[in-house]
């Protein structure tokens, strides 16, 4: 678990902002004293109602550096992957797990069976790769490498397991994204993309 140690803003000027929105640096510091830096807008932080001290609220893989920023224009509003996690959270269903997991699906574990869709759909919005760590079975568990940044946002369905991120290969969505899957991946994207519409008017 990570949490919050330290927020600063005095490593950016106002020319260093996005979208005219102050920038700051966030240490989060785990149970072993490890520390993260990462780098957010002070208005999402205090959206979030987050402080220091408190709980990162994100557990998926790699959350503490996640730190990435885009203007996607067809997903406007999802700036950041924490962004897409919470939207995700209102839309993985049983509808969108994998068919031969949604027995298995509950809620408590939406991110059950939900991974290459995800993996795809988080490329639309950020862009980079989407690579795939070999399972038992003979299918891969996929998640995002955009720049330096490597994440996983339904690396929680595995619990304490603890995944290889080193020992992956490329994804292609020509390869995945096929058949039931391909219905899945357009329906979690027009599920986002609907949600997006609603955030933006809720904002005019």
């Amino acid at each position: 678990m990570w949490r919050i140690k330290q927020i600063f803003d005095g490593d950016y000027g106002c020319e260093e902002m996005t979208n005219g929105r102050a920038k700051v640096s966030v240490t989060l510091v785990d149970e072993q004293g490890e520390e993260s830096f990462l780098t957010v807008e002070d208005a999402w932080l205090l959206k979030k109602g987050l402080d220091e001290g408190d709980c990162w609220p994100y557990k998926f893989f790699g959350a503490e550096k996640a730190s990435i920023w885009v203007d996607n224009k067809e997903f406007s509003g999802i700036h950041t992957p924490y962004d897409l996690y919470d939207a995700l959270s209102k839309i993985w269903c049983e509808k969108t797990c994998a068919p031969r997991l949604r027995a298995s699906w509950t809620k408590e574990n939406m991110t059950m069976g939900q991974c290459s869709i995800t993996a795809f759909l988080t490329q639309d919005v950020f862009g980079g790769k989407v690579y795939g760590m070999l399972r038992s079975g003979g299918n891969y568990h996929c998640f995002n490498v955009v720049g330096n940044c490597k994440f996983d946002l339904t690396s929680e369905q595995f619990g304490d397991e603890t995944l290889d991120y080193e020992n992956v290969v490329e994804q292609s969505r020509e390869v995945h994204l096929k058949a039931e899957k391909l219905e899945r991946y357009e329906y979690l994207k027009a599920c986002l993309k609907e949600m997006c519409l609603e955030m933006n008017k809720k904002q005019e």
